[in-house]
């Protein structure tokens, strides 16, 4: 139990998690064969609870955790598991269990337990938090597998668990995931792209060290004491995509260099942006503390000018942004903030689509895909598919007022519905209890959610 670091639990919250260690390591170490490295499968379970500690998880999600594999692999039940711990825990492990289904193929249940992992995501967000550490894990070790299954798993992360921490904000594990896939399903590329990481760090250390060294001194002056002051350079995953899919020029690359300043809270932000904009001349700053990315994300972003051919990233939060932005979003916030708009694609695909593999493929689609944010009168930041009309804001903001939508406004001018929204824009939506959806609505709406609540009130098939 020493591999653990509970201390900063509770004492019923260590008691839980201890009990569900013991219990889990009893069944493993009794029915369960070795992992493919040699270690004892029990290791994977605690690396598991170990990531899930680190993304601040609570304990009934720690649990879980431990016990995530022990009614795949052993003689466990759900009904033991949910006489033993609870429901709450019990159904989190269900929901992070293969589908057993002898009359399918492998890949049918590869598909089908993804589905089903998606879908339990509508319930509790926590079932994220278990699979995206447990899959971190098994890709971390991923080279004791057949070189077939390392293929499989890591296309299966990009059509299901990429996209899954992309949408809850879990950057770090959604990175090493990226370039853990990248590594094995493209090994040249990965190689090429690691290569101009290397050659750029060479290049530009010297020149960002001195811009960390001035923003920290003048900091100091000011009397903000950064807890840290790192340098971030673009994953060989990110440069792929920006050079390769999206025909960019290296130097273009907005991300391609950044400094991530931490303070010690949310004023001494702001305090940090002005000295590093007065320290150098600001392109575009983007406040995500006063008006949040939907995932919760928070940040002060400030694109500045370092010389002509020189721009940097400067990201400024404070310890619990950083907690969040790496690990994603807490379970608190996803219920203050009706956390089911991250995943409402999947409510309204699941009763629509029957093929597992189509399903999958428009999940990630828009999971995953390009994103265009907007603003509400009240200054509410939300995020669309690129490419998504007014008709499409109007029922993400609520589907009522989509229902119910007569026009709309983009910047305090009136648009026609079909009008496809731009980066940063205000969106006012007017309704009127009269109107109901339209076949010309149905036509000018663009994400999957919005089709589908159309056509069912329209009682149409789909």
């Amino acid at each position: 139990m020493n591999e653990l670091n509970i201390t900063n639990f509770s004492k019923k919250d260590q008691k839980l998690i201890l009990k569900g260690y013991y219990f889990a390591k009893k069944m493993h170490d009794t029915y369960t064969k070795p992992r493919l490295s040699g270690e004892p499968y029990f290791t994977h379970p605690v690396a598991v609870a170990k990531n899930l500690i680190a993304m601040g998880s609570d304990a009934t999600t720690v649990t879980a955790g431990l016990l995530h594999d022990v009614i795949e692999d052993t003689i466990v039940t759900k009904e033991q598991l949910t006489y033993e711990f609870g429901s709450e825990i019990a159904n989190l492990v269900d929901s992070v269990t293969k589908v057993t289904q002898y009359n399918k193929s492998k890949d049918q249940i590869t598909l089908a337990t993804d589905r089903k992992f998606l879908i339990a995501l509508l319930k509790d967000h926590r079932t994220a938090l278990i699979k995206l550490a447990d899959r971190l894990h098994n890709m971390r070790t991923a080279s004791a597998w057949k070189k077939e299954t390392q293929v499989r798993k890591a296309k299966e992360n990009f059509t299901v668990y990429i996209p899954v921490a992309n949408a809850i904000g879990a950057w770090r594990i959604k990175q090493e995931l990226e370039d853990i896939s990248f590594q094995i399903l493209q090994p040249d590329e990965y190689q090429l792209n690691s290569e101009k990481i290397a050659y750029i760090r060479e290049a530009y250390s010297p020149l960002v060290n001195e811009v960390k060294e001035k923003i920290k001194t003048n900091l100091e002056k000011n009397r903000i004491k950064p807890i840290t002051i790192k340098t971030q350079f673009i994953t060989p995953w990110t440069i792929y995509q920006s050079l390769s899919l999206r025909s960019k020029q290296i130097l273009e690359l907005k991300d391609l260099i950044s400094i991530k300043i931490i303070v010690g809270n949310s004023m001494e932000c702001y305090q940090a942006l002005g000295i590093v904009n007065n320290l150098y001349k600001a392109k575009k700053v983007t406040d995500y503390i006063s008006s949040a990315k939907p995932n919760s994300y928070q940040s002060l972003h400030s694109h500045i000018v370092v010389s002509d051919q020189f721009n940097l990233l400067v990201k400024i939060r404070d310890p619990s942004m950083e907690s969040k932005a790496t690990y994603g979003i807490s379970n608190a916030d996803y219920q203050q903030i009706g956390g089911i708009k991250l995943f409402q694609v999947i409510e309204t695909l699941d009763d629509n689509v029957a093929n597992d593999r189509n399903f999958l493929k428009k999940i990630g689609k828009e999971f995953y895909g390009e994103k265009v944010s907007f603003f509400t009168p009240d200054g509410t930041r939300c995020e669309l598919p690129y490419g998504a009309t007014l008709v499409d804001a109007a029922y993400f903001i609520h589907t009522d007022i989509g229902k119910h939508m007569i026009k709309a406004s983009v910047n305090g001018v009136i648009k026609k519905d079909q009008y496809r929204i731009k980066e940063g824009e205000t969106v006012r939506i007017f309704t009127s209890n009269e109107a109901y959806p339209t076949e010309e609505q149905l036509k000018n709406a663009k994400t999957s959610y919005t089709k589908a609540v159309i056509k069912r009130v329209l009682k149409r098939e789909i």
